[in-house]
C-alpha cells in the first residue's frame, strides 16, 4: 500500500472514532438525562406514596369498614358501660337498688311482722298449761274408750229412750188412725165425678153473668159494631160504622130488649165517643168533652233542637182537647229564623183552618235583663216558622211557646 492510501485510509478512521466518540458521547448525555428524570420521577412517586401511607396511618375513622363482629364483638351491643368505680359502688348498695320483691324471691307468702326470740319460743314450749301433757291425754283417751262402750249401749236401744214425741219430730197434727192404701188413693184419684178437670175449670173461669170476653176470657175482637145484641166489652178494627180510622181499644154495649147504649175509646188519643139504639135504629155518634188528649212531641228541623237547663227539660209539646183546642208549651233553642224556615211541624188534625200568628218569650240575655219576643206563624200546612225576634245578640238561644188555638175555628 503507498503512504498517500495509508494516510487517507488513517484519516477515515480517525473521522469514523470521532464519530463514534461523538455518538457515545450523546448516549452518555441521554442516559443521562434520563437517569435523572427517572430518578425525579421516582422521588416523585415515592413521596407521594409517603403521603399517602401517612395519611392512611393517620386515619383512624375507620378507612377499613371494619366491623364489630369481624373483632369478635358482635354480642356487644353499642351502649355506654359503668365505669369501674360505678360498678364497685354497685356491688357495694346493700339498700335493694333493683327494688326486689319477696314475690320475686319465691317468699310472697310471708308476712313481713316481727318473729319469736329463741327464748320465748322456748317458754312457749315448756307452757304445761297450754300444752296437753301424756298423762292428760291417757286420761282424756280412756274415758272416750268408756264413754263409747256407754254410747255403744245406748245406741243399740230401741224402746225410745229419750221419749221423743211426735211433735218433736214435727208430726204434732197426724192423727194415729188408719191410712188409705195405694189401691184406695188410686182409686180415688181416677173418680171424675167428684174431681174436676181442667176443661171444666176453663170453662168456667171463662164464663159470665154478663158478657165482658168471650168464653176463652179473651176480649172479642169485631169489625162491625152494629150487628152486636150482647152485653159486653169488644175491640173494633177497620170499622167504617165508627166516627173516624182509630183503633178502637175498648167498646161497651149495654143492651136491653127495646133500647141499648155504645161507649167507645180510641187507642190513640183516648177519644171517647157515644150513641144509643132507640126502636131499632142507632143515632149519630157524639163525642164527649174531656180534658184534654195525650201531648206528644214534634220533629224539631233546621237546627232547632229542644231547651234544657242543667238538668231541667222543658220539651215542646202539643196536644188536643175533645172541642179541638190545640195547646202548644215547651221552648227550642238553636236554630234558623225566617218566614219561610220550618221549625217544626203539626200532623193532620191538629192544624189551625187559617194562619195563626203566635208572639213567645225569647231570651234576654245580651239584652240587658229587658224582656224580649218572638213572633211565630202556625200555618193550615202544619208548618211553624219563627218568623223574627227582638233579641238581636241572642235571637235564638231560648223560644218559649204557649200557644193555643182551635182547630175549627172562631175565638177561645
Amino acid at each position: 500500500m503507498g503512504n498517500s492510501l495509508f494516510i487517507g485510509q488513517l484519516k477515515q478512521n480517525n473521522i469514523q472514532i470521532n464519530n463514534l466518540k461523538d455518538s457515545l458521547s450523546r448516549t452518555e448525555k441521554h442516559m443521562t438525562d434520563h437517569e435523572e428524570a427517572l430518578t425525579t420521577k421516582v422521588n416523585e412517586f415515592m413521596e407521594k406514596q409517603n403521603h399517602e401511607l401517612k395519611s392512611h396511618t393517620e386515619n383512624t375513622e375507620n378507612p377499613h369498614q371494619v366491623t364489630k363482629k369481624q373483632v369478635g364483638l358482635g354480642n356487644v351491643d353499642d351502649i355506654q358501660q359503668a365505669s369501674k368505680e360505678e360498678f364497685d359502688s354497685h356491688i357495694k348498695n346493700n339498700s335493694n337498688p333493683h327494688n326486689v320483691t319477696a314475690t320475686q324471691i319465691g317468699l310472697d307468702k310471708v308476712i313481713n311482722e316481727k318473729q319469736a326470740t329463741k327464748v320465748e319460743f322456748d317458754l312457749h314450749t315448756e307452757d304445761v298449761v297450754r300444752h296437753v301433757t301424756s298423762t292428760e291425754r291417757n286420761k282424756w283417751n280412756s274415758s272416750e274408750s268408756n264413754a263409747k262402750a256407754y254410747t255403744d249401749t245406748h245406741e243399740n236401744r230401741k224402746d225410745n229412750p229419750h221419749d221423743v214425741t211426735k211433735a218433736q219430730v214435727g208430726l204434732d197434727k197426724v192423727d194415729n188412725v188408719q191410712q188409705a192404701s195405694k189401691l184406695d188413693f188410686d182409686q180415688h184419684s181416677l173418680d171424675n165425678i167428684r174431681h174436676v178437670t181442667q176443661a171444666d175449670r176453663n170453662k168456667w173461669n171463662g164464663a159470665q153473668l154478663v158478657k165482658l170476653t168471650d168464653d176463652s176470657g179473651s176480649v172479642s175482637i169485631i169489625s162491625d159494631p152494629n150487628v152486636l145484641v150482647t152485653s159486653g166489652f169488644y175491640e173494633v178494627s177497620n170499622s167504617t160504622a165508627m166516627p173516624d180510622k182509630n183503633f178502637y181499644k175498648v167498646l161497651h154495649l149495654s143492651s136491653s130488649a127495646n133500647t141499648a147504649s155504645q161507649i167507645a175509646v180510641t187507642n190513640r188519643e183516648g177519644t171517647i165517643y157515644t150513641r144509643v139504639k132507640i126502636s131499632g135504629a142507632w143515632s149519630s155518634w157524639t163525642r164527649i168533652i174531656t180534658d184534654g188528649g195525650t201531648w206528644q212531641t214534634p220533629p224539631l228541623f233546621n237546627g232547632w233542637t229542644q231547651y234544657t237547663v242543667s238538668d231541667s227539660e222543658h220539651p215542646l209539646q202539643f196536644s188536643k182537647d175533645s172541642l179541638g183546642v190545640v195547646a202548644v208549651r215547651g221552648a227550642i233553642k238553636g236554630g234558623l229564623l225566617g218566614s219561610t224556615v220550618t221549625a217544626f211541624t203539626l200532623p193532620e188534625g191538629f192544624r189551625p183552618p187559617y194562619p195563626f200568628y203566635h208572639l213567645g218569650t225569647a231570651s234576654s240575655s245580651g239584652a240587658g235583663g229587658t224582656p224580649q219576643f218572638f213572633r211565630s206563624v202556625f200555618n193550615v200546612d202544619g208548618t211553624v216558622c219563627i218568623q223574627s225576634c227582638s233579641n238581636t245578640e241572642n235571637p235564638n238561644s231560648f223560644m218559649s211557646f204557649s200557644a193555643r188555638f182551635s182547630t175549627k175555628g172562631g175565638l177561645l
